[in-house]
């Protein structure tokens, strides 16, 4: 039953699309336990490759928060 949105923002000098929902979240530790069970997704696949890119990427959840992610990349 969780609504969920995205947001894409022109600042100028960097774009930031955010991705969210109002679903129960991800319990805390939960990422970091998935990393050290060899699980990497995103660890590698949203984290890295925003790096890898010259941006960011910021998570905000918690149980019962939603979720949401804000990527941003830079303008070439």
């Amino acid at each position: 039953d969780a609504r969920a949105y995205v947001l894409l923002e022109d600042l100028g000098d960097s774009v930031t699309v955010s991705i969210g929902d109002d679903g129960v979240g991800i319990a805390d530790g939960r990422l970091e336990d998935a990393v050290s069970e060899g699980r990497v997704g995103v660890a590698k696949s949203i984290v890295g490759r925003m790096n890898w890119l010259g941006g960011s990427a910021k998570l905000s959840t918690g149980p019962g928060c939603g979720t949401e992610w804000e990527l941003t990349v830079p303008r070439r």
